[in-house]
């Protein structure tokens, strides 16, 4: 089955905007105002940053209900939260150079700071779901050269930290770049998508990438799994506007079992499944709907001229993909950029969406497919799925003026029924960011309002809750450009 979803065209957005606020902060439409409390776990957590601040706020959302932690000491960009939503794990920047120097974790039921690590690569962060311990790969270099290069020789160290006894350490060495790190659902592997390159960050890729497999009890790798299907990092490539350089970044997941991991390509529509326990690849496959079903149709990103994201023509493509709490369903989606005749060396449509795709996970069968969706998030019961789509487009724009927004809204669809058909909340407002709490509740960020730079010409971003049915229970403007973030 194939379902297209229609959204305001560009010339009507604003008002539809400002019409959707209007009507959703009333006080008989919003429910019940936010208020301060604690809880013993998050559902989601605000990065703020407030109006002319550099330093971000951090608020614990539970429910309905804001309690601001303070973490003035930190100039944080980043943030992930512990599967339990007691603690957050920030990424904080050097206020000198601004690159990323450290790793905050906060306990938030009381906002105490637990600790710090110095790590350049504090947003690389994995969480154990057998307990309260976090796993990062750090890329070290003691003399950066040019375009890269690393005059030292770059160093991958895979390191943890128990929160339950605030200790860290150093496991081990690994000698190659990772992306994508997920943790067993037992807790004793590490799984992450890896490569090697004497250069930084995914350039010119070496060879052939690859599943990693590492102990965490050694910290050793336990096996390589080539991935000769795969595109990954930055390769310089000729595109019908001319020659790029173009991000690939592949998507990776973990059936709640562990017996499998699922990689959603960046190249193509391809999925390639690996069986954990044997380490090897089980099938690499295009899924595709069964013989008789429809195709997909057009989407209202096509309606608007801004192509679905195909991951041939633009500079970064970066999927993701959700299992399904039973392992039955895969749900993938993702971003991607778009080029235009005359702009050389950067994309001119942003966020292209890639749409959402259901899959079979075990025959890989092609279910529903729904254009105009790139992020998504998916319930606790796997019974609803939450989408957004904001795309920036460029096109005809002078240079220095922004760019103009397309947004689809928030999309809610129920899962478990595919008949079923989707619900679109505030067609047109801008909701970048989703996530569910463990309750079922829905948080949505939105960037509402224009900025310059850092600093909010308004109140610049909306948090809203919603109930799994679509009906919104609060909404809150905040000050600064947010960034929303949930378990």
């Amino acid at each position: 089955m194939a379902i297209a979803l229609a959204a305001c065209a560009d010339e009507d957005l604003r008002d539809a905007v400002a019409l959707e606020l209007s009507r959703s902060l009333t006080p008989e439409e919003s429910g019940p105002p936010f208020g301060a409390g604690t809880n013993a776990s998050a559902d989601a957590v605000l990065l703020d940053w407030p109006n002319g601040e550099r330093r971000a706020q951090l608020l614990a959302i539970s429910g309905g209900s804001t309690h601001s932690l303070g973490i003035e000491d930190w100039d944080v960009f980043d943030a992930s939260l512990s599967p339990s939503g007691r603690y957050a794990a920030l990424a904080a920047r050097d206020p000198a150079s601004q690159m990323p120097s450290a790793l905050v974790v906060v306990r938030l039921d009381s906002g105490r700071v637990e600790g710090s690590l110095e790590t350049p690569s504090p947003h690389a962060v994995a969480w154990s779901t057998a307990g309260e311990q976090l796993y990062l790969v750090e890329d070290r270099c003691a003399a950066y050269g040019n375009e890269g290069a690393c005059e030292s020789g770059w160093r991958h160290v895979l390191r943890t930290w128990d929160l339950e006894t605030n200790r860290t350490g150093v496991l081990h060495d690994v000698p190659f770049w990772t992306h994508g790190l997920s943790v067993s659902p037992d807790g004793t592997s590490l799984y992450a998508l890896g490569w090697r390159t004497e250069l930084c960050c995914g350039i010119d890729v070496e060879g052939t990438p690859f599943l990693a497999a590492i102990d965490l009890a050694s910290g050793l790798v336990r096996a390589e799994v080539s991935l000769p299907d795969l595109l990954l990092g930055q390769r310089i490539e000729e595109l019908r506007h001319g020659e790029f350089g173009v991000w690939r970044q592949p998507a990776l997941a973990l059936a709640p079992d562990g017996s499998k991991a699922y990689i959603a390509h960046a190249e193509d529509e391809g999925i390639t499944v690996v069986d954990l326990e044997r380490l090897k690849v089980i099938r690499t496959s295009t899924p595709r709907f069964a013989s008789g079903l429809l195709d997909r149709l057009g989407g209202w990103v096509a309606s608007m001229g801004a192509s679905r994201a195909e991951a041939k023509g633009g500079l970064y493509f970066a999927p993701q993909i959700i299992v399904s709490p039973d392992g039955s369903r895969l749900y993938v989606s993702g971003v991607g950029s778009e080029t235009c005749a005359g702009q050389p060396y950067f994309a001119c449509v942003e966020g292209v969406p890639m749409g959402l795709r259901i899959i079979d996970a075990d025959s890989l069968e092609l279910l529903l497919e729904i254009d105009g969706i790139s992020r998504i998030a998916l319930s606790p019961d796997g019974a609803v799925l939450a989408g957004t789509a904001v795309v920036a487009d460029g096109r005809g724009v002078e240079e220095g003026a922004p760019y103009h927004q397309l947004a689809a809204g928030l999309v809610l669809l129920r899962v478990d029924d595919l008949d079923a058909s989707p619900r679109v909340i505030r067609s047109g407002v801008p909701y970048d960011a989703v996530g569910f709490g463990l309750d079922g509740r829905v948080y949505a960020g939105a960037a509402t309002a224009p900025s310059v730079g850092s600093r909010c010409l308004d109140g610049c971003s909306l948090l809203t809750v919603l109930d799994a049915d679509g009906a919104v229970l609060a909404d809150r403007t905040v000050h600064g450009v947010s960034t929303l973030v949930t378990r």
